[in-house]
This record gives structure tokens, sequence and C-alpha cells, in this order.
């Protein structure tokens, strides 16, 4: 049996100084940047590390909200923020972790199950596995019975 093979396709143009744009195939442009606490960096544009951890918390969330549907687990809000954090080791700027405090809401008696998904969830995100720094997970979970959203 073959395996599927799925792909992502991002062009990135140089606009001169530090500043680019990506673009997916016939998706919307984004303008990334340099952060300022580099050399040369600007304010005002998302950087590369900032889309690592939006990335990292994006799919958390959309992989959450799949598990949910699929397991029929209500969900009536989500939140997920996220924080990378960078040191210098061995001469070089790198992440060295990732933290994701996950703010949700479910029934009433659901909250244990959500706990269960969400922890599954953190291990088998697309994004998260691509990443060779860990991702830590704070789960701030309640009960209500009055959904906010589907």
């Amino acid at each position: 049996m073959a395996s599927e093979t799925h792909l992502f396709p991002v062009e990135v143009e140089w606009f001169g100084r530090r500043l680019t744009r990506a673009r997916t195939g016939g998706g919307q442009a984004l303008e990334i940047a340099t952060p300022p606490i580099f050399p040369s960096g600007m304010e005002g544009f998302w950087s590369p590390e900032d889309m690592v951890v939006g990335a990292a918390a994006s799919c958390f969330v959309l992989t959450l909200v799949a598990a949910c549907e699929s397991r029929s687990l209500p969900l009536h809000e989500l939140r997920v923020n996220g924080v990378g954090h960078l040191s210098k080791r061995s001469g070089r700027t790198a992440f060295d972790r990732i933290d994701l405090t996950v703010t949700a809401e479910t029934a009433g008696d659901r909250v244990e199950d959500l706990r269960r998904v969400a922890e599954h969830v953190e291990r088998g995100c697309i994004v998260a596995g691509a990443l060779a720094v860990p991702l830590r997970l704070e789960l701030e979970l309640r009960s209500s019975d009055s959904p906010v959203a589907v």
C-alpha cells in the first residue's frame, strides 16, 4: 500500500532590508520581517519566530477541535496562548521550548474527557512533531452548559 504525500508550497519574495512576503498557493500574502530583537529587525511584522509559535499553537487548536468533533465532545470555548523561548546555545540562538496555555470549556461532566483529548493531541499535532523543541502544555479547563461557540 503506497503512502499518500501532501505538498504545502510557499513562495517567499525579498523586498529589501529585512522584509519578505510569503504566499501559499492561492493564499493570502503575509509580510514577514526579522524581529526587532535582532540587528536591523523591524517592528510591526510577523517574524519567522512568531510563525513557528503561531504554527504550533494553531495546529494544536485545529487538531483539538477535530479530535473533539470526532468524539462528540462539546467544545464551548477554546483559546491558546503560545510563548516561544529563545536562548543562545553553542554559539547560536535557538528555541528551547514552546509553552502553550490552553483555556477551554466543555459540558459539565466532560472536563476530564477534554483533558485526556488535549494531552493526546499534544503528542499528535503535525507541527509539534516537526519541531526539535518540546511543547509544554498548561491546561485551564472548565465546565459550562452554555455554549459560546461550536
